[in-house]
C-alpha cells in the first residue's frame, strides 16, 4: 500500500469515528428530547385532567359516574377521608383505593408520581392527587400509562440504530471521496518522492559501481610490481582511467546539481557558438567527419555551462558511435530552440530510445570499456532540457541515431526561473 493510500485510509478511518461518535451522541440526545417531550406532555395533560375532575366532583359530589372522560388507557379513583373509593372510572371500578399518597389543594399544581399498577397488568402510570375544593376530604387521583411514550422512544431508538450504519457507511465513502480528491496533489506529491527516492538509491547504487572500476583498475597500476619503465602501456593505462574518472566524477556532479533543482544562471547567449564550438573538438579526430552546414544563428536566454554540457554530450555520444560522419543542424521557430546531432553508426534499437536518458543506461554493443562511457552523457542532456523547458528525444536515423533536443528560447519567461 503506498503512503497516499494509508494517509488517506487514515485519515477517512478518523473521521469516520469521529462522525459515528457525533451522530451516536446526536441520536441519544434525540432520543432523549422526544422521550422528555412526550413525558412532559403526558404530565401537562395528567394535571389538567385531575384539576377538571376535581372541580367537577365539587359542583356534583353525589355524582356516580368518574367527573372527567378518560382515555381508554387512563383510570381515576376518588377517595373518601376513610380511604374509600366512593367513584371510579370504568377501567377500575371495584377495585380497591391504588393510590396513597398526599394530594395538593386544588389551587397548587398537582404533585406527580410514578406508580406501577399490578390490577392493569403491572403498567406505570404517571399519576397527580388533587384534593376536591368545599369537600369533606374527598381526593380525586387520576393517571395516565407511560406505555406510549416508552414504546415510542423505543421505536425512535430502534430506527436511528437501524438507520445510523447506513448514514454512516454513505458518509465514509463520501469522505473517502472528498480525502481522495483533496489529498490528490499529496498523492502526486509522495509518488514523486518515492520514485524520486528509489532512484537516488539506483543512482547511489549505480554510481558505486561504476566508481569501483577505474579506481580498481587504477590501484592495479599503481600497486604493480614492474616499475612505469618496463612496461610502455603503463602511463596510457593510467592515465585513460585516471581520465574516466575525472569524466564520471564530472558526470556525477553535473547530475547532483541538476538534481538541487538550481537557480538557473541566465543570460542571453548564442547557441550556435557553442555547436561550432564543440563540433571544432571532434574535427581532430581520425575518419571523422563533422557537418555543420545546416547550423543557424539561434540566440537563447539560457545556462551557459549546463548547455555547453548538454551539447558535448551529444557530440561525444554520436562521435563514439558515428561511422564517419556526424551531421548536425540547428533552428529556431515556436520559441524553441532545435538542435539535431545523427551520425551513421548502428543506431538505437526501438526499445532503447527512451531508455537511453535514463542514468547509466547503455547499449549493449557500447558496453565495452574503451568507448569511455557510463551512460550518464544522455542523462545530462536530458535533466539539462528540462531545466530549460525543453525535451530530447532519440530517432532512427538511417543509418545511425538521431538525437533531437529542444530548449525554451526564453525559459525564465516560460518557466518562471530567476535568473
Amino acid at each position: 500500500m503506498s503512503s497516499g493510500w494509508r494517509v488517506r485510509l487514515r485519515l477517512v478511518a478518523v473521521s469516520t469515528a469521529a462522525m459515528a461518535a457525533v451522530l451516536a451522541l446526536g441520536a441519544v440526545f434525540v432520543v432523549w428530547r422526544v422521550q422528555h417531550g412526550l413525558s412532559t406532555a403526558i404530565d401537562d395533560s395528567v394535571r389538567q385532567q385531575a384539576l377538571s375532575a376535581a372541580a367537577a366532583v365539587a359542583a356534583d359530589p353525589g355524582a356516580s359516574t368518574f367527573p372527567v372522560s378518560t382515555t381508554s388507557s387512563g383510570i381515576g379513583q376518588v377517595v373518601d377521608r376513610a380511604g374509600e373509593v366512593v367513584m371510579a372510572s370504568e377501567q377500575i371500578e371495584g377495585e380497591p383505593r391504588l393510590y396513597d399518597f398526599a394530594p395538593s389543594g386544588a389551587s397548587v399544581e398537582p404533585p406527580l408520581r410514578t406508580v406501577r399498577l399490578s390490577q392493569v397488568d403491572g403498567a406505570e402510570f404517571r399519576v397527580a392527587g388533587v384534593e376536591v375544593p368545599g369537600s369533606s376530604g374527598l381526593t380525586v387521583y387520576l393517571g395516565l400509562p407511560t406505555t406510549e411514550v416508552d414504546r415510542s422512544a423505543r421505536a425512535l431508538a430502534t430506527s436511528l440504530s437501524l438507520m445510523l450504519p447506513v448514514v454512516l457507511a454513505l458518509l465514509a465513502l463520501l469522505a473517502w471521496w472528498y480525502v481522495g480528491r483533496a489529498l490528490r496533489p499529496v498523492d502526486a506529491l509522495l509518488g514523486r518522492l518515492d520514485r524520486s527516492l528509489e532512484r537516488q538509491r539506483q543512482f547511489v547504487a549505480d554510481a558505486a559501481h561504476e566508481l569501483r572500476s577505474p579506481v580498481t583498475a587504477i590501484r592495479a597500476q599503481v600497486e604493480s610490481p614492474h616499475p612505469g619503465s618496463a612496461d610502455p602501456t603503463y602511463g596510457p593505462r593510467l592515465r585513460e582511467e585516471a581520465a574516466r574518472l575525472s569524466t564520471l566524477v564530472d558526470d556525477l556532479l553535473a547530475l547532483a546539481r541538476l538534481d538541487a533543482q538550481p537557480t538557473l544562471r541566465l543570460r542571453p547567449l548564442d547557441l550556435d557558438d557553442i555547436v561550432f564550438a564543440e563540433s571544432a573538438r571532434l574535427r581532430d579526430l581520425p575518419d571523422l567527419r563533422v557537418d555543420v552546414s545546416q547550423v543557424r544563428a539561434v540566440r537563447v536566454e539560457g545556462d551557459q555551462s549546463l548547455l555547453t554540457r548538454a551539447v558535448r554530450n551529444l557530440m561525444d555520444n554520436a562521435a563514439r558511435h558515428a561511422a564517419g560522419l556526424i551531421t548536425v543542424q540547428l533552428e529556431s521557430d515556436a520559441g524553441f530552440a532545435t538542435l539535431v546531432v545523427s551520425d551513421d553508426g548502428p543506431g538505437i534499437p526501438v526499445d532503447y530510445r527512451v531508455r537511453v536518458f535514463e542514468r547509466f543506461t547503455r547499449l549493449d554493443s557500447s558496453r565495452a570499456r574503451d568507448t569511455g562511457g557510463v551512460g550518464l552523457g544522455l542523462a545530462i542532456v536530458a535533466d539539462v532540457a528540462a531545466a530549460h523547458g525543453g525535451t530530447v528525444v532519440a530517432q532512427d536515423n538511417r543509418p545511425g541515431a538521431r538525437m533531437i533536443l529542444q530548449v525554451s528560447l526564453s525559459p525564465g519567461r516560460s518557466q518562471g526561473l530567476s535568473r
